[in-house]
């Protein structure tokens, strides 16, 4: 090998002349750079003598070998002068040039496609956004149900709880009534009497009472009616309960139902995706295959985007 350039890049200010050139020419190889006027040959050959310096990239010329350099307007002789040469690769430029403007052409016909997947695509994340925020909202108010429902539980506990004392409380005291003075609640109510309108009497009757009641120790008089005023909130919050739990087992069922339909519409948009991926993909290149894939062993709402890109001739590697 006599000469060698490797990623040979150069650009004036903002317009790119040499973008990552390389070729090599082996002894007795003959070569000529064609291109149309402003493609960077001249620039190219004078980097190639050391008359410019590349932006990057590298050139190794062998032991022993000269390399010149001739303005345009001068002549070159060997087998062939450049003239000649320019003549016979003109059909191949012109072939060339053709080629390149095709590919332009599918690249501007594409462009509005990609566009419109492109477009497609960012809607269908924000769709997937959204419901993953409807989502998130369903589980947050799961979870403040969830703790409501607990608070509830505690306060039916407790009130349970303070049922049970009260009405433990209740038959302790009938059971006293009736171990002392051998008589009903219902007897005790029967031997009321309203007839009594005598204050001093009533008066007196009170002291004996009062003398009573603390000959009988410390009663609860009032834990019928307590009794019956847990009794009734007790009800109530069971009520209450009940109605939260059946709610809680509607929003689970929503849920689920969201859940499904979010990834039943994401598979069935992403597998279209990728069908128009794959289409554009072989009439851009003229062949080969785009796939686009889902991450492995993830969710499927939370998976990441795999794009394989095999043009045609090319092994995936």
């Amino acid at each position: 090998m006599i000469l060698q350039c490797s990623h040979i890049n150069k650009a004036f200010i903002t317009d790119v002349v040499l973008s990552d050139v390389s070729f090599h020419i082996n002894e007795h190889e003959k070569a000529a750079i064609v291109g149309v006027n402003g493609s960077g040959k001249s620039t190219l050959l004078k980097i190639i003598v050391g008359r410019q310096a590349a932006d990057s990239g590298e050139v190794i010329i062998a032991k022993d070998t000269s390399i010149g350099y001739l303005a345009q307007n001068q002549e070159y002789h060997s087998d062939h002068t450049i003239m000649e040469e320019m003549q016979n690769a003109k059909p191949e430029i012109l072939q060339l040039e053709k080629q390149i403007a095709e590919l332009r052409d599918t690249i501007e016909n594409s462009s509005e496609l990609f566009a419109e997947i492109q477009a497609e695509i960012e809607r269908f994340k924000k769709d997937r956004e959204e419901l993953n925020q409807k989502h998130k909202d369903f589980l947050q108010k799961r979870e403040d149900l969830s703790k409501h429902m607990s608070d509830l539980d505690k306060e039916v506990f407790r009130l349970e709880s303070q049922k049970e004392n009260y009405e433990s409380s209740s038959e302790k005291q009938i059971s006293y009534m009736w171990e002392e003075y051998e008589i009903t609640y219902i007897r005790a109510k029967e031997l009321r009497d309203e007839n009594l309108t005598d204050l001093s009497r009533m008066k007196k009757r009170i002291q004996d009472l009062k003398g009573e009641i603390r000959g009988l120790g410390n009663v609860n008089v009032n834990a019928i009616e307590e009794y019956k005023s847990v009794s009734e909130r007790y009800e109530f919050l069971k009520g209450q309960h009940d109605d939260l739990v059946e709610a809680e087992a509607t929003l689970e069922q929503i849920i689920e139902e969201l859940d499904t339909a979010m990834r039943k519409q994401f598979r069935e948009q992403f597998a279209r995706i990728a069908s128009e991926f794959d289409q554009v993909f072989k009439e851009l290149f003229g062949g080969g295959k785009g796939t686009l894939e889902l991450m492995d062993d993830e969710d499927i709402l939370e998976a990441g985007v795999r794009i394989i890109a095999q043009p045609p001739g090319k092994k995936l590697q």
